[in-house]
């Protein structure tokens, strides 16, 4: 009954905010994660090797296969579709 009753106070604005951060960064992260879905793969590698896994385009470039350029050409088109996708005009 006590457990029941503590999930019934009212939260305070803080923590509203908060919760309603996590859910927007939530759904961003989803509709990110979709947009990536549809990239090639070859451009969903570049994304994933450098901006996720944290690699510099040259050891994602050795990890691949490719060169630099190659790497940073599909890097650059990556990032391209996906900010048009999103409709951000940063």
């Amino acid at each position: 009954m006590a457990v029941r009753l503590a999930a019934d106070r009212p939260l305070p604005s803080d923590e509203i905010e908060d919760l309603a951060g996590r859910i927007d960064a939530q759904r961003e992260g989803r509709e990110l994660l979709e947009r990536c879905a549809r990239l090639s793969d070859v451009e969903r590698a570049a994304i994933e090797l450098v901006d996720i896994a944290d690699l510099t385009p040259k050891e994602a470039a050795n990890a691949l296969g490719v060169s630099g350029v190659v790497l940073r050409k599909r890097l650059s088109r990556a990032r391209y579709r996906l900010k048009k996708e999103s409709g951000s005009d940063d």
